[in-house]
């Protein structure tokens, strides 16, 4: 369907003289890295308003579209799984993030995620190689992203605002999950 959908679009850009067909390769290319982006944003914001917690699924997705960009991690290699896993996945967060509070075990895992992060990122996929002067880099970017939303999610806790807390958290727990099988992989 994502296939077809972006030809189409791209078809419709040539005959608009939008774009030249020799240029249809890169667009195609391009629409998909952006669909590829923001489908976590659509999946965490649509589950969240299936449940009734839309703020719960854009509060979850902003830390972990920004971190995961920089930090990888676990990439299915179809599409279609990773729609399926990453719904299923959103969908559990989604859950806690209905049944926990900002306690001390919430702080806990949140600080391990972190360490996890900071060590790890950036992790590699088939898809993209980093080279190494960008893994630096990136590290030095997920770092400083960890740190902007610890401060933001405590601020906010501070405040009262105990659904930011957790779902900042849980974003940041995400990420750091979808870490686990590429750590694992390597460790053996």
């Amino acid at each position: 369907v994502m296939v077809s959908g972006r030809k189409l679009i791209i078809n419709w850009l040539i005959k608009s003289k939008a774009i030249k067909d020799n240029e249809r390769e890169l667009y195609e290319y391009a629409l998909y890295s952006i669909v590829l982006l923001l489908s976590p944003a659509f999946i965490s914001i649509a589950i969240g308003c299936i449940m009734g917690i839309p703020i719960n699924g854009v509060l979850m997705v902003i830390p972990f579209l920004f971190l995961r960009k920089f930090s990888g991690g676990f990439h299915a290699k179809h599409a279609w799984t990773c729609f399926v896993g990453s719904s299923i996945l959103v969908t559990i967060f989604l859950w806690i993030s209905t049944k926990i509070s900002s306690d001390l075990l919430l702080y806990m895992v949140t600080a391990i995620s972190v360490v996890e992060l900071c060590i790890f990122s950036p992790i590699q996929s088939d898809n993209r190689i980093i080279a190494e002067d960008e893994k630096h880099i990136y590290r030095k970017i997920v770092m400083q992203q960890l740190a902007i939303y610890v401060v933001v999610a405590i601020i906010a806790d501070i405040a009262g605002k105990e659904i930011v807390t957790i779902c900042m958290f849980l974003g940041i727990i995400i990420t750091a999950v979808m870490q686990v099988p590429c750590i694992v992989r390597k460790v053996k």
